[in-house]
């Protein structure tokens, strides 16, 4: 009964982890923690100085709050980055894309280093290609190590175009792109350690994980102990109960069956048993 466990309690650490870890690497001379280059307003403005185009991104949290961001928001929640039009008319929904999946897409954002040999080289942070109204869009950054700096900078670099796809490519320097630098203090709106994961999302899982065990251990015990010569339908824990279910579902829905009738004044129903 050893590995069933470990491999529940595994299961639950790995799932309120693997956002949180998405955005750090342990290299030989420290880990390096790009969570602490997320704006603390929630966004960069970062402007495309030779066309009418401004990027509103954020690194490796949800890109919000900026000017318009509704706008954006009812075309598509969640994204990392958005980019947005500054040609005359092109307002509203309209003039903003997203360029990522929300923070409840899973493993959108890979991170790595710049040259794998060279920790202190910088990395590269990537938003993996989002197709979103036939259009495919992929987000690059590649920010260096700068030890002295007090806030994390980022430009525009390039957009590689081709048909119904762009590849946008950022630049940046942040000490938190060094290993061993700045140690990431979250905003209490994160719950860390459980990230985006929620404290909801972990009760959920314990609970299919205690459901899990339940019928697990209970099975074994009527195996092997209670009722090791009953069927294995029988050796099921609480077999009957089980059984009533979809009994107790339909007693359920005739009942509000029941008041709903009540409720129109409609006096010619049938008894829940009788049907």
């Amino acid at each position: 009964m050893k590995l069933p466990v470990l491999c529940a309690l595994l299961c639950v650490l790995s799932v309120a982890f693997c956002e949180y870890s998405q955005c750090v690497i342990d290299t030989p001379d420290g880990t390096i923690n790009l969570n602490g280059a997320a704006s603390p307003d929630g966004f960069y403005d970062v402007p495309d100085s030779s066309a009418p185009w401004t990027y509103m991104v954020n690194i490796c949290e949800q890109s919000k709050g900026f000017k318009g961001y509704d706008d954006c928001k009812s075309e598509y929640g969640g994204s990392k980055a958005y980019q947005r039009s500054l040609a005359p008319g092109m307002t509203g929904s309209y003039g903003c894309y997203p360029m990522s999946e929300s923070n409840s897409q899973g493993a959108e954002i890979s991170l790595s280093l710049v040259n794998p040999s060279d920790s202190k080289g910088g990395v590269v942070l990537k938003y993996r290609e989002f197709n979103f109204d036939n259009y495919k869009r992929t987000t690059t950054f590649t920010i260096s190590c700068d030890p002295t700096a007090t806030q994390t900078s980022l430009l525009f670099d390039v957009e590689d175009y081709t048909e119904q796809n762009s590849k946008y490519k950022f630049t940046g320097k942040s000490k938190h792109a060094c290993p061993g630098g700045s140690p990431y203090v979250p905003s209490p709106s994160e719950n860390l350690p459980l990230g985006h994961y929620g404290v909801g999302g972990l009760l959920m899982t314990l609970g299919f994980v205690a459901l899990l065990l339940y019928f697990i251990i209970g099975f074994c015990l009527n195996k092997f102990k209670l009722k090791p010569e009953a069927s294995i339908v029988e050796q099921i824990p609480n077999v009957e109960f089980w059984k009533a279910i979809p009994f107790l579902l339909k007693d359920g829905v005739m009942l509000f069956v029941d008041i709903y009738h009540q409720i129109r004044g409609n006096k010619n129903y049938q008894n829940i048993d009788n049907i």
